[in-house]
């Protein structure tokens, strides 16, 4: 008689049964995407409401899946041991090394608190290794230039378009003036000629001594800067920094320098943007005195700025002590604003206005000169044409010379302006030989930098005679190209009035000022 055999099963070719809702994930997440746009301008608590239900449903179904199969699964795993085994071992050899690990770290931060900061610290700088972290001292990205984004550098600040190199340094010393007060190892991070500055080094020292209860440490984390602060935001709260708690060791008996005053004030007495109670402010009027530049900054651009009620004639002399310091350092909003009002530029409100209060309302040519003369950044370079087109201060009229930056400008963006007044000395044969056809060119492209669209209502100037306002961009070239040379010329100087009264809201200054290059 035959021996009947018993057949083996494949366990690897096992059919598990499908559960009606496996392909549901697919469909569900498709409806809750579209329900997103149909629900997102209603209230915020439905993108919370979907997203939970989004990230649930995977696990849900295979759930649901698992006890459907539940009879075939066990005896699977029972059957291929073997091979199962292995894997087994091995995942339970990584969890194992993870617990491990975790309790070490436990142990050498000396503390759970200790070793989730410095878990989220990590993973801060594992962010900054990828590129992907939001915040950074210095944002607008150049393609030519190679970011560390764990440092803090002047070249960082320096391809920043608006500040250029002579800016650059201001925005450096602002962010790590703190350092100069303490004596620690951590200097060795910020570089020989102050160049450039690792935080992520330095704060990663900072805290494994922090958490070793080293009270040096713990200070120095308490100097950073607020903006240096933020940028270590809390990986699971956005709105708090992990190095925070380290300002609430601060009181009034242990603000041994600027930069803790600043710090304390900062954390306990900031009201919104702009504004300090009256205890914060005393602490930053006295980090001011001692020269702290953060300190001196919110003084001048938010305290005197946006405080229209309490700015009294007697806060002059300080208000100008502290902006001249500012000025000397060359922080970038003051400067300009500086430089602007010295011109004769008013404003209605803010840091110009201030200024103009407590110089008695005039204006001064030879100091707006000193101080454009100073800087190297091109958009300055457009300024520094206007004076020496007009003979403003004491700038030598040369045409050649205002010729040559107003073309340097030309391509600069958010400096247009420069091709209106080529096209005047076109026209006119200043600086060079006279040429209506250059000057139309030249006029044509002022409109065409204009950032409208096509059918967008658009006027190259107020007072235009021609060229009836709110014509659209290409009828408005067609009426330049179909008109006389003398049509034009004085179109281009009527637009470049419309411009100079718009910038310098100053009509008395106007009624005398030589804006468009009459010789002297």
């Amino acid at each position: 008689m035959k021996k009947v055999t018993k057949d083996k099963k494949n366990w690897f070719k096992i059919q598990f049964k499908k559960h009606p809702y496996i392909y549901s994930v697919l469909i569900g997440w498709i409806i809750i995407i579209s329900l997103v746009f149909i629900f997102d301008h209603i209230a915020t608590f439905f993108d919370e409401f979907f997203l939970i239900i989004f990230v649930l449903l995977p696990p849900i179904i295979f759930f649901l899946w698992l006890r459907k199969n539940k009879s075939k699964i066990k005896p699977f795993f029972k059957r291929s041991k073997k091979i199962f085994k292995p894997i087994l071992y091995f995942l339970g050899s990584i969890a194992s090394l993870i617990v491990i690990f975790v309790i070490v770290g436990i142990i050498a931060t000396r503390g759970v608190g200790n070793f989730i900061e410095r878990v989220k610290f990590e993973t801060i700088v594992l962010k900054l290794n990828y590129g992907e972290h939001s915040y950074y001292m210095a944002p607008q990205k150049n393609p030519n230039y190679d970011y560390d984004y764990c440092s803090i550098e002047k070249k960082g600040f320096a391809n920043i378009s608006v500040l250029g190199e002579d800016f650059a340094d201001f925005e450096f010393r602002l962010l790590t003036q703190f350092l100069d007060y303490y004596e620690h190892d951590i200097l060795k991070y910020k570089s020989n000629d102050n160049q450039a500055f690792n935080h992520c080094l330095a704060t990663r020292i900072l805290l494994k001594e922090a958490h070793h209860n080293k009270q040096i440490a713990k200070e120095i984390l308490a100097a950073y800067s607020p903006y240096l602060k933020e940028f270590y935001e809390d990986p699971l709260n956005e709105e708090v920094s992990i190095l925070s708690k380290y300002t609430k060791i601060l009181n009034e008996n242990n603000l041994n320098n600027p930069a803790l005053m600043y710090s304390y004030a900062n954390h306990y007495f900031r009201e919104g943007f702009a504004n300090y109670k009256p205890k914060g402010l005393e602490y930053i009027k006295q980090s001011a005195e001692d020269g702290y530049l953060s300190s001196i900054f919110d003084l001048i651009v938010f305290r005197y700025d946006y405080d229209e009620k309490n700015f009294k004639v007697p806060d002059c002399k300080t208000f100008l002590k502290y902006n001249n310091i500012l000025v000397e350092e060359k922080a970038f909003i003051p400067y300009i604003i500086t430089f602007w009002t010295y011109m004769g530029k008013r404003s209605e409100s803010g840091l110009g206005k201030r200024i103009y209060q407590c110089t008695n309302d005039k204006h001064d040519f030879a100091k707006a000169y000193s101080l454009v003369n100073e800087i190297h950044q091109p958009r300055f370079q457009y300024w520094k044409a206007l004076f020496i087109l007009n003979g403003w201060g004491d700038a030598k009229q040369d045409y050649n010379k205002a010729y040559e930056l107003f073309s340097k400008t030309q391509g600069i963006e958010g400096v247009y302006h420069s091709l209106a007044y080529l096209s005047y000395m076109n026209f006119k044969g200043l600086g060079v030989p006279k040429n209506p056809k250059k000057g139309l060119d030249f006029a044509i492209k002022l409109i065409e930098r204009k950032y409208v669209s096509e059918d967008e209502p658009f006027s190259i100037d107020e007072a235009a005679v021609l060229c009836e306002k709110n014509q659209y961009k290409k009828e408005i070239i067609s009426c330049l190209k179909n008109s006389t040379a003398e049509a034009n010329l004085k179109l281009i100087k009527d637009h470049i009035k419309v411009y100079m009264e718009n910038f310098f809201k100053n009509p008395n200054l106007l009624k005398t000022l030589n804006y468009l290059g009459e010789a002297k």
